[in-house]
């Protein structure tokens, strides 16, 4: 029979050392963690990315940098790689910005493990909790695109715990699985059969365990406390136009037109809103001569209000916004919502936009070489409008990428969320990232959601964060469907940030205690547990 010893190990511990270089790790994990972003279904590729990572922590700092930087850049460029058919230069830039925030997680991650003596498996998470909450509140714009949590999307079970911490906790959740199996695999190489005898060895496995229990549990417990009735009855159009073709001035009469056609079929249906997508309407409607009268028939035909994606009109110093409108059952105008997170340079310039000369000139060559222009106003109201006796939020585009918006409008009084996006710029893997993170804003707010797309991905789901009913891809249609709510009590608004910013506090603060000699001294006798052969 075969013995398990520490001497058995001793070709495996070769090769572990002698392989791959340790701080050339970081690459090769943030390919591995960029897959799981570009192809559905293999989020376990996640754990084997994150443990090289973990390797890659054993290197002196100053390469630790560089290559943690690589290793961030490999996930970013890779995670977003339908971003360069949109453009390379934008693509890259996103890259080497975001890559640095990786070196941060590296850097704090390496720094309170070596000096205070923290357990990876326990400093590790906090880590990344602290990275994702950098990229999410200090950044140019807010950003939750490359929270790891997401590839979750599609286990309900696991997701429920989202309400709580926000999808860094689940983030946090597989960092924690990876760093235990990272932790005894180095244990049983390093000391073999030996580790079995200690108390040590089986409590990270312990922990894990218990908290994949406890997330499993509060999700199944979620589900079933949360009973769902039928409210709005919404029909969505997808025309499934390219965005060449929409973003011609001349074409947008057909265009228009091409979404009044699909929304005749309204009449034999009896439906409470028809939902048009973002950006539809190229015109001022506002101040157009013959659109609102043109909405106004089409509303009366059908019996039926009409959201539509435009372009609002603000004060004659302010730029438009980013709008989207009601026109009621007798033709008039009614309730406005505009977009409150705008996208960098697509909406707006960072920085640029202060500097009225460099603006305009960037702004003209983007509208020459892109096909639009990058200076927008944000909304400053939470976008409630009212359809018959119900209060409904609006999100537009990248409104519901990030938790803010629909928890503003959740503390409004908003019954459900409607969210009106234009993805056509983009490949299908970018409508699938989106879509993960739309269903999260459900689950966050215990809302449900109605998202009207031009070419994907039009749905309905439910407050579990659930897709109820859905168009395929590049199909042109229109999606019938019925809102569902509940009457669940969601968690308080403050308590999802409160979770993930009081993490990365903690974490900041051990990085700070670390260059506090004697703090360290007395934390490293508290935590590091000496072997049996170091006490001898």
């Amino acid at each position: 029979m075969y013995v398990l010893s520490r001497t058995s190990f001793h070709p495996v511990r070769q090769r572990w050392s002698a392989g791959v270089r340790p701080w050339r790790w970081w690459p090769l994990g943030g390919c591995l963690l960029a897959v799981p972003f570009l192809f559905d279904g293999l989020w376990p590729l996640v754990i084997p990315g994150f443990m090289a990572w973990l390797r890659g922590l054993d290197k002196p700092p100053g390469r630790l940098f560089w290559w943690s930087y690589m290793g961030g850049i490999c996930f970013v460029f890779g995670s977003l790689l339908w971003m360069y058919e949109l453009s390379p230069v934008i693509h890259a830039l996103t890259a080497l910005v975001f890559g640095l925030y990786f070196v941060v997680f590296a850097a704090v991650t390496r720094r309170i493990h070596q000096t205070l003596g923290v357990p990876l498996w326990i400093i590790a998470p906090l880590g990344i909790v602290l990275m994702e909450t950098l990229q999410e509140y200090v950044t140019i714009f807010p950003v939750t695109w490359l929270h790891f949590g997401y590839l979750l999307w599609g286990i309900p079970q696991v997701m429920q715990v989202a309400e709580l911490g926000g999808i860094s906790v689940l983030s946090a959740l597989l960092m924690l699985i990876a760093a235990v199996l990272y932790c005894t695999a180095k244990d049983l190489l390093r000391d073999g059969r030996a580790v079995f005898q200690r108390r040590t060895f089986w409590l990270p496995g312990g922990i894990a365990v218990l908290t994949l229990a406890a997330t499993l549990g509060y999700g199944a417990i979620r589900l079933r406390q949360i009973d769902l009735e039928s409210s709005l009855r919404v029909a969505l159009v997808q025309a499934n136009l390219p965005q060449a073709l929409r973003s011609r001035d001349e074409d947008t009469g057909p265009v228009i037109v091409q979404h009044a056609t699909l929304s005749l079929e309204v009449r034999d249906r009896d439906v409470d809103l028809v939902v048009w997508p973002e950006s539809t309407v190229r015109y001022f409607i506002e101040t157009s001569e013959n659109l609102p009268e043109y909405l106004g028939d089409l509303t009366r035909i059908i019996a039926t209000p009409l959201l539509i994606g435009s372009i609002g009109l603000n004060a004659p110093s302010a730029p438009p916004s980013n709008s989207a409108f009601v026109i009621d059952k007798n033709g008039e105008i009614g309730d406005r919502a505009d977009k409150h997170i705008l996208v960098p340079f697509a909406e707006t310039l960072p920085v640029i936009r202060h500097f009225h000369p460099l603006r305009r000139s960037v702004t003209d060559l983007l509208s020459r070489t892109m096909g639009f222009r990058p200076h927008l106003s944000a909304g400053t109201e939470p976008g409630l409008v009212r359809i018959g006796d119900h209060r409904v939020g609006i999100l537009i585009c990248y409104d519901d990428a990030v938790p803010d918006p629909a928890a503003v409008l959740l503390r409004k009084g908003a019954e459900a969320l409607f969210t009106l996006s234009n993805e056509a710029w983009f490949a299908d893997r970018e409508l699938a990232q989106h879509l993960a993170m739309a269903t999260v804003r459900c689950i966050e707010t215990r809302l449900p959601m109605a998202r009207a797309t031009h070419t994907g991905c039009t749905c309905i789901i439910d407050p579990c964060g659930r897709i109820t009913a859905s168009l395929p891809f590049n199909q042109e249609g229109v999606l019938y469907g019925t809102l569902q709510t509940t009457g669940a009590r969601s968690i308080p608004a403050w308590v999802r940030p409160a979770a993930p910013i009081g993490v990365a506090c903690i974490t900041l603060g051990l990085f700070g205690i670390s260059f506090w000699p004697r703090a360290t001294g007395r934390i490293r006798q508290r935590l590091v547990v000496p072997r049996p052969q170091d006490r001898e």
